[in-house]
């Protein structure tokens, strides 16, 4: 329930995606993205959210509530970049994006940070994605073969952000569910 407040629902979709999987699971972070920027979403948008997704996967610390300060605060992009294991992803932020006019910045950066901030304005959207703690796994629900039913406190929340998490919830689950059946194929022909 993501409105019960004596048992909070805490989700920090960033971590724990296995190295495999992260490009894919960046991807259906865009998609959702998408939805919530509407008219306002963009090649550009586009481009910068893969790069953010993509270190911050590979980030031990990240949550929702880090995009804001990688693309704002020099020091924490520079601690962020130390932990990129992919060389196109560390070279997108030791390079390219540190040498971006600032025209082209603005057009990307502050629809990214304004969205982020509206969304993690929600006390209880910053509430469930802020902490950095895992209170649902989807792995764990997919290998315990468990039912899942999700109260999205759309009364609470208000539409626009019920529908945020549950497409969030949704692209994740799939995600996860086609890459735990590609490892039970695997494990299969072991």
């Amino acid at each position: 329930d993501a409105a019960d407040s004596e048992y909070p629902f805490l989700w920090n979709p960033l971590r724990d995606i296995p190295e495999g999987l992260r490009h894919r699971y960046a991807q259906s972070l865009l998609e959702v993205f998408e939805m919530q920027f509407g008219a306002s979403w963009g090649t550009r948008i586009e481009h910068l959210l893969r790069f953010v997704f993509l270190a911050l996967l590979d980030y031990p610390h990240a949550t929702l509530g880090s995009v804001a300060p990688l693309l704002i605060e020099e020091a924490f992009r520079k601690d962020v970049t130390g932990y990129i294991r992919d060389a196109e992803v560390r070279q997108f932020w030791t390079q390219e994006f540190s040498v971006w006019e600032e025209r082209f910045a603005s057009e990307a950066v502050l629809p990214v940070v304004s969205k982020m901030r509206e969304i993690l304005s929600d006390p209880t959207l910053s509430a469930i994605f802020g902490s950095g703690e895992n209170r649902f796994r989807m792995d764990e629900v997919l290998s315990g073969e468990r039912i899942v039913l999700v109260n999205l406190a759309r009364a609470q929340l208000g539409s626009a952000d019920a529908k945020f998490l549950g497409a969030l919830l949704m692209a994740v689950l799939s995600v996860v569910a086609m890459y735990e059946g590609t490892q039970g194929k695997r494990k299969e022909r072991l």
